[in-house]
């Protein structure tokens, strides 16, 4: 596990189908509670965005756990459940925020050996890396022919509904803890009505 130019540590708890994330600094202090849902793409979105580059992760075995390590490679070890969040709660550590609070400080004591993932866990990288590509392909073609209707001249409402589309995809796999309101708000556009300006009050609202 890379320790380099870290500054906090990450323990997750999921039970069912939600989450609880403890985060704190490498003194065990400064803690954070983050909790959602693992099974819908807002959740798994929100859960994603906790993590960054000066945090290392300890994650049960699961999906999100290999999107984290995706993104974040050597910062993130995944574990399966049954040897260590299961002999927690049998020593009486409880679910939820005990359970990822118990995790993070784990991380911070423990020396953990290099992660290794599995076939399995390989695979999905791949599936994951494929979709993406697809998903790629898919929003460049769509906003290629909106970009040259917009040149025509169409006024079309659709457009700026597809083109909202597009925006919403393309932040389906964010890259974790980045943000589009800064940029947005240093935009000026006019409110003419053309297909940029309603694009962008939809898009400022939506933020």
């Amino acid at each position: 596990m890379n320790t380099q130019n870290i500054s906090y540590a990450i323990g997750v708890s999921i039970e069912n189908d939600r989450y609880v994330l403890c985060k704190m600094n490498l003194q065990g202090k400064d803690i954070h509670y983050y909790s959602g849902r693992t099974d819908t793409e807002r959740g798994q979105q929100k859960f994603l965005s906790r993590f960054s580059f000066d945090s290392i992760a300890l994650i049960p075995d699961c999906y999100l756990a290999v999107r984290a390590y995706e993104l974040f490679s050597e910062q993130v070890a995944i574990f399966p459940s049954s040897i260590l969040w299961d002999t927690w709660k049998k020593a009486g550590v409880k679910n939820g925020e005990p359970l990822s609070r118990f995790a993070a400080e784990f991380l911070l004591n423990e020396q953990l050996p290099p992660m290794e993932l599995s076939d399995y866990q390989k695979e999905q990288i791949l599936l994951d890396q494929q979709k993406e590509l697809e998903q790629i392909q898919r929003i460049g073609d769509s906003s290629q022919a909106i970009l040259q209707e917009v040149i025509k001249g169409s006024n079309d409402p659709d457009l700026c509904k597809k083109a909202m589309q597009n925006e919403y995809a393309s932040r389906t796999f964010p890259a974790a803890g980045e943000s589009t309101e800064e940029t947005a708000g240093q935009l000026k556009i006019r409110d003419d009505g053309s297909f940029f300006s309603r694009f962008y009050k939809v898009l400022k609202d939506s933020y």
